[in-house]
């Protein structure tokens, strides 16, 4: 039989109508459930949860849980509606014929890239589809990929420096008001405590608790709901911009904006020094370093066996960068070649985007400090999408919704700068959640689905000791992806840490992943430990630091016998409190535990 497909023109619903098998068939499409995505509903969900706590006098601390339960139930409902709906499309495909199937594919290929924002066509990326290249189309990986590559660089990280700025002023701005809250909070409680017993009772006592920590969640969920808002706003922006200047630079610099970023770029590489000229050792990593020389300054590279610190304070102890680079050789027969750097500083503080710096003192030291930070954030983002990845490794306790310590202070760097590759931090942790509940849920036989997983349950996952799981990021200076360590904090600074220790094992297997997937830089605590405490005597810290410079070793000559793999870098991060003296003694254990390539003095 023969079909057309022909819309009613009406909003809510669309018909097709055709004959297939000899008989009349139609099929009404509603355009409402076709527009449903997870992000639409989540916001309307947290809309109607918002609405349920004010309407019923809830609790304000319920209404995560009633804009879970608001999702749960629109998705159950979505899904039963398509379920009756798929039967009868279903029954009449299987009594047409092969011309018939093509035409139903086509109307229905129609309605989905018309009515639905998710399968909508980019116009501008296929009317440019012959001269955008890899970046044709919606593909924004491919397209950020040709611009972070091309003289717009500029403008892309002038871009997301600007977004940063905002965003870290806002979490600033939260964090001062919860601060001032709270400390007047504790005022009031002190001022009630001295007169319990004169007209104060317990109860009084506790109902003014309950309203303070009302009010605390109040705030944190108006600054919550604030950079939320923030967040999609300069996600959506900063596509359109992306969209934009690819568009200009696949027309050949047709926009005159794009045109005039270009002239300035020249002439800015014009005013440029002459960058040195290029080592010998090749590789992608040295092309992109080369090409970023040619926008940042840098200051003089380290040689062999030089250390650089900015000032000194008292009795040994930094308060700048240590760092001392080798290039050794692992393996008897077939020897590969890799870098080591062992470096004394904050690992944290060196991930934000939004340096706070100082005035620049005499010797210049901070303006090479923020020539290397953005010389930092350009390499970053030029390696975003290539084979050579930046990973950081981050030792954390066995709980995925704890937020103290160390993790604290990176969920908040990550939340300064907006991600405009991957999701948040918060998300994709729900996400590894989600997917730990579901291998569990197999492993014991149930059939549980992704959407049937209820929110608070995720809050109860808990992981084992050498377990790891890996975030992505783009919006950090150096690491592209994060794997976190399960530890045992309390094991982490005694001295029954052996190789059978379920730290080390873990770390093997992290290493394994990162051979595996194209992290060919991997910096991690020599220690094992991001802490310094009055334990930590130079014969501990030289027996832990031999521990794991062997073991990191041995990990990397077995997975460079499973394949043909590229150089690796490993960076070795210790504490500042360290001081000098130690560090000098942790370079003399390197170049021992590894075989250290000799310099050739001519």
């Amino acid at each position: 039989g023969s079909g057309s497909g022909n819309g009613n023109g009406q909003p809510s619903n669309t018909v097709f109508s055709y004959r297939a098998g000899g008989r009349n068939v139609t099929v009404s499409l509603n355009e409402g459930s076709l527009a449903w995505h997870d992000r639409d509903l989540q916001t309307l969900a947290t809309d109607l949860g918002h609405l349920l706590v004010l309407k019923h006098g809830f609790p304000v601390y319920l209404q995560a849980s009633a804009t879970t339960l608001a999702r749960d139930t629109m998705r159950d409902m979505l899904r039963t509606e398509r379920e009756l709906s798929c039967p009868a499309a279903s029954a009449a495909l299987a009594l047409s014929d092969t011309r018939t199937i093509e035409r139903s594919i086509g109307a229905w290929n129609t309605a989905f890239t018309m009515d639905t924002r998710a399968f909508a066509p980019n116009a501008a990326g296929n009317n440019n589809s012959n001269n955008s290249g890899s970046g044709s189309g919606d593909d924004f990986a491919s397209m950020y990929h040709d611009l972070i590559h091309s003289p717009a660089l500029d403008s892309l990280l002038q871009r997301e420096r600007l977004n940063s700025q905002r965003m870290a002023e806002l979490v600033e701005r939260r964090d001062k008001a919860l601060d001032i809250l709270q400390k007047k909070h504790m005022r009031e409680l002190d001022e009630a405590m001295k007169d319990l017993g004169v007209g104060v009772t317990n109860a009084h006592i506790n109902a003014m608790t309950t309203q303070q920590i009302e009010s605390v969640q109040i705030m944190q969920s108006n600054y919550a709901s604030e950079i939320s808002g923030l967040r999609e706003q300069q996600r959506s922006e900063y596509l359109e911009f992306v969209r934009h200047l690819h568009r200009a630079m696949a027309t050949e610099g047709a926009d005159e904006n794009y045109d005039v970023m270009v002239r300035a770029k020249r002439e800015q590489e014009l005013d440029a020094p002459t960058p040195a000229p290029p080592q010998k050792e090749g590789g992608e990593r040295k092309s992109i370093e080369q090409a970023a020389r040619r926008f940042v300054r840098l200051p003089r590279l380290r040689s062999h066996k030089e250390s650089v610190q900015s000032t000194e304070a008292g009795a040994g102890e930094l308060t700048g960068r240590l760092e001392e680079s080798f290039t050794v050789h692992l393996g008897t027969q077939l020897k590969t070649t890799h870098n080591i750097r062992l470096i004394a500083d904050d690992v944290i503080s060196t991930l934000s985007r939004n340096r706070k710096d100082n005035s620049i003192n005499s010797s210049g030291s901070n303006n090479q400090d923020s020539n290397m930070h953005d010389a930092a954030v350009l390499l970053t983002a030029m390696s975003l999408y290539s084979g050579q990845l930046n990973g950081l490794v981050l030792l954390v306790d066995n709980r995925l919704n704890s937020y103290s310590g160390l993790r604290k202070a990176f969920a908040r760097i990550c939340e300064e700068a907006t991600d405009y590759h991957f999701p948040p931090l918060d998300s994709q942790l729900r996400m590894i959640a989600r997917d730990i509940l579901l291998e569990r849920a197999a492993a014991a036989g149930s059939k549980e689905t992704y959407e049937q997983i209820s929110g608070a349950r995720l809050d109860e996952v808990d992981l084992n000791l050498g377990d790891f799981y890996v975030t992505k990021h783009s919006s950090l200076v150096g690491p592209h992806v994060v794997f976190h360590l399960v530890t045992n904090p309390a094991e982490a600074i005694s001295d029954a840490m052996n190789t059978r220790s379920p730290t080390i094992q873990g770390l093997r297997n992290l290493m394994r992943c990162a051979f595996q997937h194209s992290v060919t830089t991997i910096t991690l605590p020599l220690l094992l430990t991001h802490e310094w405490t009055e334990e930590m005597n130079a014969k501990w810290c030289m027996k832990r630091a031999e521990l794991t410079l062997k073991c990191v070793k041995g990990f990397v000559i077995e997975n460079s016998l499973l394949d043909d793999v590229a150089p690796r870098t490993l960076q070795f991060v210790i504490p500042k409190a360290a001081g000098e003296e130690l560090f000098l003694q942790m370079s003399n254990l390197v170049s021992s535990v590894f075989r250290v390539a000799k310099t050739i003095t001519f």
